[in-house]
């Protein structure tokens, strides 16, 4: 069983993302359960219609539906833990007041968000509608 995040199921459905052909090998390739944060398909399902339409995003929800991703529901100690989480590196989060000192953390040209971007996986404005490859 391997967790998926967002980054990997965009990267995967995106063919236009640097990191696409790996991460859509890796969902292709794996023969376990792959587990999907219940949070996590919310945000993917917002971000990949943008990104690839609303057509995209319905094969997304319906692949959640027909169990090819297993939701895992996080409990309320899982809640608590990201509680946790938040609370520790609270100085790290951009927030409305706090855009310098993000922005000196980041550097510069790089634009305000709430949460980064991991190394490889470079955010750009959607680009015009195209469709989800099915991976697995």
């Amino acid at each position: 069983m391997i967790a998926v995040d967002t980054n990997v199921l965009l990267a995967a459905a995106d063919r236009d993302e640097p990191r696409h052909g790996a991460c859509a090998e890796i969902l292709r390739r794996y023969r376990g359960e792959l587990v999907v944060p219940a949070p996590v398909v919310a945000e993917a399902s917002w971000m990949i219609e943008p990104r690839l339409g609303p057509a995209a995003e319905v094969r997304f929800v319906r692949a959640v539906a027909n169990a090819e991703l297993v939701v895992a529901d996080l409990t309320g100690a899982d809640y608590a833990r990201c509680a946790e989480l938040i609370d520790q590196y609270s100085d790290m989060a951009p927030r409305p007041g706090r855009r310098q000192r993000g922005d000196r953390v980041r550097g510069p040209g790089h634009s305000h968000r709430r949460y980064s971007q991991p190394p490889g996986l470079q955010r750009r404005p959607p680009p015009p509608h195209r469709r989800l490859r099915t991976v697995a």
